[in-house]
């Protein structure tokens, strides 16, 4: 019975994720430097919104995180915003992070297309992830626009 149950799990999950990014960074004397994962799935409650988690772990050093999420044709409500700091521009939603070592954060929000697209899906617009370690060098990363399935 437990296989069968996990089977299921597994082919549920792999119906209902959109998206799973995420890397790992170790330096060149192996030491971790950070991780982090960003899920993008099909809210379940309404299927024209997207369900994103996003989790970081931190490594070794003090370390600042920002992500900016693009809202052009869409909005986004925060689910959990913890640790961070929010601001609203006009076309982005940002929430920052300062990070003391080994220390771990996640993130959630919601998004929805407006107006709302004529194929049922909802496309998680760009987003971008700063990382700044302590000695104030930054790394950009960028994750592209992103639908979910119908």
């Amino acid at each position: 019975m437990k296989p069968l149950l996990s089977l299921l799990t597994i082919i549920f999950l792999s119906i209902t994720t959109l998206q799973a990014q995420g890397d790992r960074l170790v330096d060149s004397t192996g030491r971790f430097k950070y991780q982090y994962n960003r899920t993008i799935m099909k809210d379940v409650t309404d299927s024209r919104r997207a369900l994103v988690t996003f989790v970081f772990i931190n490594g070794d050093e003090q370390t600042a995180i920002s992500y900016r999420q693009e809202v052009l044709d869409g909005s986004l409500t925060w689910l959990k915003s913890d640790k961070g700091t929010l601001k609203s521009e006009k076309l982005v939603e940002t929430i920052t992070a300062n990070l003391a070592p080994k220390e771990t954060l996640v993130w959630k929000f919601t998004f929805q297309n407006k107006p709302l697209r004529k194929d049922g899906r909802t496309a998680v617009e760009k987003a971008a992830l700063m990382i700044i370690n302590s000695g104030f060098e930054a790394e950009k990363i960028i994750f592209e626009e992103k639908l979910t399935n119908k």
